[in-house]
C-alpha cells in the first residue's frame, strides 16, 4: 500500500502533526490519528520523510514515542515553525521543491486552528521575504469525539477543517493527496454499489 500510494507522489511535499490530549480517550481515533501519521511520513520525500516533527528510527519506536505524546488542549501552531528542520523553509535552505506544500495536523483537540493562528504563520514567512504561495496549506483534522455525527469539510484561505471520521473520508483524503472538499465526499458517497444502478431523471 506504501509503495504504491508512494508512486503516486500525492504526499511527496508534506508534514503530519501528531497531537493528542491527556484528556482524550485513548481508543480508535487516537490509533487512526498514529496511523495516518505513519503513513504520511512514510510517503513524504527529501528532509520531510520519516518524520512526524521529530521520532525514533524505526516503526515500533515511533509508536511508542507517539503514545507518551500527550499535552492540554490548546496548542500554539505558530511554534510549529519555530521547530528547526521546519523553519528552514523560511530561512531559504530548503531548495524549492523540497518545501513543505501541506500540513496536516491530526488531533483530539475540538479547538482546531484558529485563523489568527494561520495569519500570524503567514507573517512568518512574509517576514522572510515569502510572498503567500509559500505558506503550506494546513488541514486540521479532529479525531476528539468519533461519536459525534461527520461535519462537512470547513475552507478557509490556506486552511481546511474536517472532524469525525468515515471509510469515505479516509478514502478520499489518501486518493486526493489530503484534498477533501464537500462533492468529494458526495462523489465517493454515491458511488457505493447499492447506488450503481439509480437513474437521475430530470
Amino acid at each position: 500500500m506504501v509503495e504504491g500510494m508512494h508512486l503516486k507522489g500525492k504526499f511527496k511535499n508534506c508534514l503530519a502533526v501528531y497531537h493528542t490530549t491527556k484528556y482524550a480517550d485513548k481508543g480508535v481515533g487516537r490509533r487512526m490519528m498514529m496511523g495516518l501519521a505513519l503513513l504520511l511520513s512514510q510517503l513524504s520525500e527529501g528532509p520531510w520523510k520519516d518524520k512526524v516533527i521529530t521520532f525514533g528510527n524505526d516503526l515500533k519506536s515511533k509508536c511508542e514515542f507517539m503514545k507518551t505524546m500527550e499535552s492540554d488542549f490548546f496548542v500554539d501552531y505558530e511554534k510549529l515553525f519555530d521547530i528547526p528542520e521546519v523553519a528552514a523553509i523560511a530561512k531559504g535552505s530548503v531548495k524549492p521543491k523540497q518545501k513543505i506544500k501541506k500540513v496536516f495536523v491530526f488531533s483530539e483537540s475540538l479547538s482546531g486552528i484558529q485563523e489568527s493562528q494561520y495569519e500570524a504563520i503567514r507573517r512568518k514567512f512574509k517576514d522572510k521575504g515569502y510572498g503567500d504561495d509559500a505558506v503550506p496549506h494546513i488541514l486540521f483534522w479532529n479525531f476528539g469525539d468519533l461519536e459525534d455525527p461527520l461535519m462537512p469539510p470547513k475552507q478557509h484561505p490556506g486552511m481546511t477543517l474536517l472532524s469525525g471520521y468515515s471509510d469515505n473520508l479516509i478514502k478520499v483524503f489518501l486518493c486526493n493527496g489530503g484534498e477533501v472538499v464537500p462533492r468529494h465526499l458526495m462523489e465517493a458517497a454515491l458511488s457505493d454499489k447499492e447506488y450503481q444502478t439509480l437513474a437521475v431523471v430530470d
